[in-house]
């Protein structure tokens, strides 16, 4: 049997447009019920192929970061924070930026929620700030 070959574009194509109506989304295997993340071809639990996609709060923690201090270019001057965050449903992680802190004003397990924003190529897409703080900056 071949490896199911995909278009992943296509595949993140309704990720993206939620991202644009606001919406934070992910992909819930039908088969065994588990959230993921990134969108794939096969569920990374079971490997099913059968899974849509479910909106989720878009509250957080973060499980992990990093701070920047070399810009990526002109469109991401530093400082800035990458992180990994964990979503508050089902343990399901996702990369993104942190907007609105202050170098050394961040901790694992900070509560964060999601904020859109456009990234360097025009897209919008899923950033956090700490939760019950400012909006950060809007942009990736």
């Amino acid at each position: 049997m071949p490896f199911p070959r995909s278009n992943l574009a296509e595949i993140s194509t309704p990720f993206f447009d939620a991202c644009e109506r606001g919406e934070l989304i992910v992909p819930r295997c039908d088969a065994c019920g588990r959230l993921f993340f990134y969108p794939t071809v096969l569920c990374p639990h079971c490997h099913s192929e059968e899974w849509g996609w479910q909106q989720v709060s878009g509250e957080a923690t973060i499980y992990s970061f990093t701070e920047v201090h070399r810009p990526l270019g002109s469109q991401m001057p530093a400082p800035y924070v990458v992180a990994v965050v964990e979503l508050a449903e089902g343990g399901v992680r996702m990369m993104t930026n942190i907007l609105g802190v202050e170098p050394g004003g961040l901790a694992i397990g900070d509560p964060v929620r999601v904020q859109f924003g456009t990234s360097w190529d025009g897209r919008t897409v899923p950033l956090f700030v700490r939760a019950g703080h400012g909006d950060g900056d809007g942009g990736a």
